[in-house]
């Protein structure tokens, strides 16, 4: 397949070429027609030598002005790329004096033509990429062949096991203006799950469906992510199904974000357990279930129940954790039970509390 190089850089390759002699330089292009040059009043105008390198795959030099139409004296090199003369560079002046600049011209127009080729590939492989994963989520219709082929590109040949989702988000208050800041950390991160592929969802998100084995082995480098980034993302992690399954495991990895109130920490859906039914619950059982029970303790006596029930309810260990005495500790769960009328030390009790501190974390999302 012949590279169409653009008038950028068309423009790009003259002036590299123009920074190392001090002639004019011309890019034609193989119907002709030259569309970059250090000289703009040839821009756009026929070039007869160049048309007839092209053709002949074969330096044109030229000795006189004018002796061929629109062609003043000078070399024309074509420029073979794959085994096609992909354009012709040409260098204005006496030709025993470019002729030096000759091999030089040359490399710097293949080099750079290459590595366009190469951003060329790599964009074309994200754009197939990016479909994929988006297709997989939403539940639309993929041609598995095609899917088979875009995940082989990515290095994933077995297609039986299972992959996860996992989504990454940005915390709204970020500027996506800044998305460079963090893209780089986030990218090399992903590079580390070996088995996944990945895109970059506008404006704050990424999605990564990743090899689920893997996942679990190398769930430390997304911890670190977040670990690194405290106040910028959190991370929520689906389960594993089937790769054509991957719009379920999206819905979880997304349930598992929704009840994760903390930026800078992960989420999985496995850890998940009563979140799952109270992310259902509709806002106002809510707001009557919270006035039944938390509503006249303040955010310490909170923070007092998060711990403890944190301790399995170990007065012991609840006091080490807040360098509390037993006695004061004591003295606090019996006000929480006279405020809300659910003793703490009461198992039954214990439950309507814990549940409740549990919508008030997700409802903070």
């Amino acid at each position: 397949m012949k590279i169409d190089i653009r008038e950028q850089l068309a423009g790009q390759i003259v002036d590299a070429i123009k920074s190392i002699c001090d002639h004019d330089i011309n890019f034609i292009k193989v119907d002709g027609y030259i569309s970059a040059s250090t000289n703009p009043e040839r821009v756009g105008a026929y070039h007869e030598a160049g048309k007839n390198a092209a053709m002949t795959g074969k330096t044109v030099i030229v000795n006189n002005d004018n002796k061929l139409q629109g062609t003043r004296k000078g070399i024309n090199m074509p420029i073979i790329h794959n085994g096609e003369t992909v354009a012709v560079i040409g260098i204005t002046g006496e030709p025993k004096e470019v002729q030096k600049y000759a091999y030089l011209a040359q490399r710097i127009t293949l080099l750079l033509v290459k590595e366009h080729e190469l951003e060329l590939n790599n964009h074309d492989k994200k754009a197939q990429i990016n479909y994929v994963i988006h297709s997989l989520i939403d539940e639309d219709n993929i041609n598995i062949d095609f899917l088979k082929q875009v995940m082989r590109s990515a290095g994933i040949n077995d297609f039986e096991k299972d992959f996860t989702t996992v989504v990454i988000k940005l915390s709204s208050r970020y500027n996506p203006l800044n998305l460079s800041l963090i893209e780089t950390d986030i990218v090399e991160t992903i590079k580390q799950l070996e088995g996944s592929i990945y895109t970059f969802n506008y404006p704050n998100e990424y999605l990564i469906i990743s090899d689920s084995s893997v996942l679990d082995k190398k769930l430390f480098i997304l911890e670190n992510l977040a670990s690194r980034n405290k106040k910028i993302l959190k991370i929520g992690i689906g389960d594993g199904r089937v790769i054509t399954r991957q719009c379920e495991s999206y819905k979880l990895a997304n349930l598992a974000l929704f009840c994760n109130n903390k930026e800078g920490s992960i989420s999985r859906f496995s850890d998940l357990d009563i979140e799952i039914l109270l992310s259902r619950v509709p806002l106002e059982f809510k707001n009557t279930f919270l006035q039944k029970t938390v509503e006249n303790i303040n955010d310490e006596d909170r923070e007092i129940l998060k711990i403890y029930f944190e301790e399995d309810m170990s007065l012991k260990n609840t006091c080490d954790k807040l360098f509390m005495h037993k006695n004061t500790l004591q003295y606090k769960l019996n006000r929480i039970a006279a405020n809300t009328g659910y003793n703490p030390r009461s198992f039954k009790d214990a439950c309507v509390l814990y549940t409740a501190l549990k919508i008030l974390d997700i409802s903070k999302n």
